[in-house]
This record gives structure tokens, C-alpha cells and sequence, in this order.
């Protein structure tokens, strides 16, 4: 299991237009993310991830 450490930053949340502060990991299908402050940058890669095909 590997560790991926994210930036400690947790009071900007990433918006719309600003993924800077936001962290997802992705390994594989599995994506995640920490908090609510993540949000967009975990919606395009769902999203990315929804649209690919299957491997």
C-alpha cells in the first residue's frame, strides 16, 4: 500500500475555476477525496472516469 500525502492547505476549497487547494487520488476505478472542498475536482474526474471505456 503506498501513501500519497496531500497539501495540508484546508481552509480554500477548490472552486470551479481554482483546482489548486483540492486533492483527489485515483488508483485504478477507485477515486477519492477528502472533504467537501474537493468536490469539483472530484466531479471531472468522475466524470472523466465515466467516460472511458472500460478496461
Amino acid at each position: 500500500m503506498q501513501f500519497e500525502r496531500g497539501p495540508i492547505e484546508l481552509r480554500r476549497r477548490g472552486t470551479a475555476t481554482d483546482d489548486t487547494p483540492a486533492f483527489v487520488v485515483q488508483d485504478g476505478r477507485y477515486l477519492f477525496a477528502r472533504w467537501p472542498g474537493d468536490a469539483y475536482l472530484f466531479a471531472r474526474r468522475f466524470t472523466t472516469l465515466l467516460e472511458s471505456p472500460l478496461a
